[in-house]
């Protein structure tokens, strides 16, 4: 089956790493992948080595040349992944499936990261594009998205298929080889660590996330914040130095989840949160606010995970040797060939 995925550009976010994700295991079930981007993409050599079908659009673009129409002629599947991309493929003629995966709550999160007014219409726009196109499947990537989806759309055809993550990548390290990584990246063994992996903007709730572990935590505790935005220098003035440790954004954020004890998210609005995916898949406990999304996936690994209300900073929680093959970009993959198939 040949299956091509568009995005908007290539860099590091939830729905573009679920995407190459997803393109690794489907090219494992001899599936022919195509990666296309809306808008032009600074790739590494790396990237390209690994990913060689890769085509990019200009932004926008929706002309008929000879170029442009070879791209899609010979695939099955174009599955759609973002706000420009659905529109690109509801627009698209095009005789094979079309699929997109919704990734958030359109109004919930569009109105928290792009103001009341912008973050509105955009999430009408979204759910009138929808509502209007040919699309043969609609998959959330959540439970909690697929229902927040279905209160909007009246059709058959949604349903819902959670994220994974490449359990190559995202794996926990034995106990003795933590210790050994920890005290070689200059962390005290005796020092718990915490991770926050994500955009520092509003309705992430970095700063008060930062308040709250300075105020609970243990003296000996770190928090980890990994990651860029428009609130760093908030969350700086809320920081204490030696306590609160800024890493910027990071193209290998496995090596702080697999020395660090607790993932932490103090999300207003999230779709199912990639980077708790990956920190629990490396052998975190997931500590996450009351949202659905969270809430959702404090039910499918209530083992791991908890709400940020009831966890208790003197409590010792111990590493878990169970296997997460629900939270696998493979488990994934299988779920999509049976849509692409249906």
């Amino acid at each position: 089956m040949n299956i091509g995925f568009v995005v908007p550009e290539f860099y590091n976010c939830g729905p573009v790493n679920v995407v190459l994700s997803l393109s690794k295991y489907l090219k494992k079930n001899n599936h022919q992948i195509k990666l296309i981007c809306l808008r032009d993409s600074n790739l590494d050599e790396n990237f390209l080595l690994q990913h060689k079908k890769i085509f990019s659009l200009g932004f926008f673009v929706l002309n008929k040349s000879d170029d442009y129409i070879n791209i899609f002629s010979d695939l099955d599947v174009v599955h759609s992944h973002g706000y420009y991309p659905d529109f690109f493929v509801k627009n698209l003629m095009f005789k094979g499936k079309k699929i997109t995966t919704i990734h958030c709550m359109f109004f919930k999160d569009y109105m928290a990261q792009y103001g009341l007014i912008k973050g509105f219409l955009g999430s009408i726009a979204h759910f009138f594009c929808l509502y209007n196109s040919n699309f043969d499947h609609i998959v959330g990537c959540s439970k909690s998205i697929d229902n927040y989806i279905k209160r909007f759309l009246f059709r058959k055809s949604i349903t819902y298929i959670n994220n994974g993550v490449d359990h190559e990548v995202f794996y926990p390290l034995s106990k003795g080889r933590k210790k050994i990584i920890k005290k070689n990246m200059g962390f005290s063994l005796d020092s718990r660590i915490f991770v926050y992996s994500g955009k520092l903007i509003k309705r992430k709730r970095v700063p008060e996330l930062i308040e709250f572990f300075n105020k609970t935590s243990l003296s000996n505790d770190i928090l980890l914040i990994l990651g860029d935005g428009d609130e760093m220098d908030l969350c700086k003035k809320k920081s204490i130095k030696n306590k609160n440790i800024f890493l910027g954004s990071v193209d290998n954020p496995q090596n702080y989840y697999q020395i660090s004890d607790f993932v932490i998210s103090n999300s207003s609005a999230e779709g199912y949160p990639m980077s708790i995916i990956e920190a629990v898949s490396c052998g975190c406990y997931a500590i996450l606010s009351e949202i659905e999304p969270h809430l959702e996936f404090i039910e499918n690994n209530n083992n791991r995970s908890c709400l940020i209300g009831r966890f208790e900073f003197n409590s010792n929680i111990l590493n878990s040797d169970l296997q997460f093959n629900s939270l696998s970009a493979q488990y994934m993959a299988e779920k999509y060939i049976k849509i692409y198939k249906d």
